[in-house]
This record gives C-alpha cells, structure tokens and sequence, in this order.
C-alpha cells in the first residue's frame, strides 16, 4: 500500500488575449459562411449578425461557447479551445475566427454576419461600414452580395478579396487565375484582390502553425490608415501597410511572380529582411488607365460620396435658386478645401449656377452640382540614379 502523499495537479486554462492596435475609427464586416453564429447571443442570432468591439470581445465570445461545448462549468477550456483552433480545414469555422481576429489586431471592431432562417441578411446589409472583407476565399459569393448592395448606397465600403496560392496558376510565366472573378463586382474599382495566405501563431498555444489568408490583415492595413492619416492616402508600404502576427509567408515571391500578379491587378504581400511583411501593392480592379485603379482614390470617392450626400440631402425641396446654389456650393468647397490641405486633391472645382441648372433643369424640379477633382496619386515607382563622380570637379 502506498504511503500517505499529497498530490497536486495543475490545470492551464488561461488564455492571454494579445494587445492590438490603437483604435481606428474604422469599422470593418467579414460574412461568416462557416457557422461564426456560434458565438452570438440569441438576440444577436435573430438580427442575423453581431458586433465584435475588441479582442477580448472576440475571445470572451470562444470561450463562453467552448465552456458550453465542453460543459465544464466555469473553465475556459484551454484544451478545448486548442482542439477547435489547431484545425484550419476548409470546412470548420476557424478560418473565419482568425480572419476576425487578425482584422481586430489593427484597432477596428467588425460585424460578424451570417444568414438567417428569419432575418437573413438584411439587418446586416443594412449596417455603414468602412471596410469589407472576405473570411475565407470560397465564401466569395456572399462577400460579393454584401459588397455590391453597399456600393449603391449613399455610405458605400471599400471591399478586399482574397486569392488563394492555389487559386493562381503558372506564376512563372503570365499568370491565369480563377480568383473571385471580377465579373461579380458591380464596381470593381471600389474592391481589391490581395494573394496568398500567412503562417501565424496557434493563439491556444503549441508549436503548431496556423495558415491564415491575407484578406482581413489588408482591411486591417486600411483601418490602420484611417486612423493615423486619411482614406486618401494609400494603406500599402513599409509605414502603413505592416502585416501584423506573421511568422511566414505560406509563398515567398520573386519579383517576376510580383510583377505578374500586379500586372493581373493581384497585390502581392512581401517580406523583407529588416523591414517586416507588408502589403507591396495598392491597385483596384479597375481599368488601368482610370485613376480610380488606385486604392487611396478609390476610397477619396467614397469618402466624397459619404460627406457630399447628406449635405445634398439638406437641400432637398428648397428653392433651386441662386441662394441654394451658393449655400451648396459654399459647403462643398469647405469640404473639398479640407481634403486638399490634406493632400487628397491637387486641384478641384464646383460648378453649381445657372450654367448647369437651366430653366428646363430647375422647372424639372432638379439641382445640379459638377464637382471635378484632380486626386494625388500614390508613388509606384522610384526611380534613383547615382553617378560616380571625379570629387575634384565641381559637383
């Protein structure tokens, strides 16, 4: 028989919730096409979506919901945790959890969405959002629904896709890929495809990797960008565009796999030695030779569109006079004047007078405002020549 013995056993169910980014007043929305309805509460269920303020928001909502799993009455289950999250297949609802939680370590809360039987989506396409990003590449159609009813609205959102490693081909030569398809875009200058997926930390611990697509850090690059400059300033480089959480990059690119992919209107993400992982690409898909192919101008639309519409709106069923007119014009101009002290624009100009609101405009009970803007595009190309100069010259 045994002797007598004390015998004490330590059970690890902490889970230290990392620290993010300042706060952006950014918000962003992720579709869950996964099951992330999981971690709702039953009136959140029945909206058809829920807000995530936070991390610890986020991880509070897994561990409530893997304490009932595992129905261990007032643990957190560190373990459990750990079996739900070590897996990253296709078809469980991590991918998604860590596209929430990736996006939320640049400092902006997120809207989770998921159908409904009752509500659907159409709370959740209701809501005014900054930012759209797509959780995993095969839930494209929803993302893609959500993306074009916002783009019609007065408040519309930038949207970022992802394009899977395997989702390109022949990367060595002219790339063909069968990414989300631009087609499915009402308006694919207000969208932007980013490549490739990054290997991170398993936040329930363990040496185990998790691989992770790269949507949800370029939408985080872009709250990050709102909140230490403004939408017109692009969110690619070494100052906005840091990818947070990243061990390694699932595809190392050449700079010929770079060029390609940013020929076909792919952003590539690149490590580089002593300067971390950043997003190297700031092009929409649109038509090369608009300037709305540039993310910073793109979204100087839609902040344009966002501020211009309720000031238009507060004129409606005034006298179109010329005392309406200049109080229009002189707000716009206001607005305008601020972006381009801010470096949104170079040049810009309102035309809102009898020239575009003719008798025939004005007995049609109509108000006509032309408000032409030259944006400031980003840098893509730097060009430094050094010559080796006799010092004896004069230089």
């Amino acid at each position: 028989m045994a002797r007598p013995n004390v015998s004490i056993t330590v059970l690890d169910e902490s889970l230290v919730v990392p620290n993010s980014e300042d706060t952006s007043p950014a918000i962003g929305a992720m579709v869950s096409v996964q099951g992330l309805s999981l971690f709702g509460t039953t009136a959140e269920k029945n909206l058809g979506y829920y807000l995530v303020n936070d991390l610890p928001d986020w991880f509070a909502r897994l561990q409530e919901f893997t304490q009932k799993e595992n129905n261990l009455g007032g643990n957190s289950g560190l373990t459990f945790i750990s079996g739900y999250l070590a897996s990253n297949g296709a078809t469980t609802w991590t991918n998604e959890w860590y596209s929430v939680y990736n996006f939320l370590q640049y400092g902006s809360p997120c809207y989770v969405g998921f159908n409904n039987a009752s509500a659907g989506l159409s709370g959740f396409y209701s809501l005014n959002v900054d930012v759209i990003f797509e959780g995993v590449t095969h839930g494209a159609e929803q993302t893609k629904a959500f993306f074009n009813h916002r783009v019609g609205k007065e408040s519309p959102a930038f949207g970022v896709f992802n394009v899977a490693t395997e989702q390109v081909t022949n990367l060595n030569v002219n790339p063909v890929t069968t990414s989300p398809a631009v087609g499915g875009l009402s308006s694919p200058e207000f969208g932007c495809f980013v490549y490739g997926e990054k290997n991170q930390l398993n936040v329930s611990g363990g040496t185990t990797l998790v691989k992770t697509q790269l949507a949800a850090d370029v939408a985080g690059c872009i709250a990050r960008t709102d909140r230490i400059s403004y939408p017109w300033i692009s969110p690619a480089g070494t100052r906005r565009g840091q990818i947070l959480n990243v061990v390694s990059l699932s595809k190392s690119l050449t700079e010929t796999q770079q060029d390609y992919l940013y020929d076909t209107k792919i952003n590539p993400v690149v490590t580089f030695t002593g300067e971390g992982t950043i997003l190297f690409g700031d092009k929409t898909f649109a038509d090369a030779t608009s300037t709305l192919s540039s993310i910073n101008v793109a979204r100087l639309v839609i902040y344009l569109k966002r501020v211009l519409g309720p000031l238009a709106r507060g004129i409606l069923f005034e006298q179109n006079d010329a005392l309406t007119r200049n109080r229009f014009k002189n707000a716009a101009d206001s607005i305008l004047r601020e972006v381009k002290s801010q470096r949104g624009v170079s040049e810009y100009k309102i035309i809102c007078d009898e020239s575009n609101n003719t008798p025939e405009v004005i007995e049609a009970k109509e108000f006509v405002a032309d408000i032409l803007i030259k944006p400031i595009p980003s840098i893509n190309y730097v060009k430094i020549t050094i010559t080796n100069k006799d010092l004896s010259d004069t230089l």
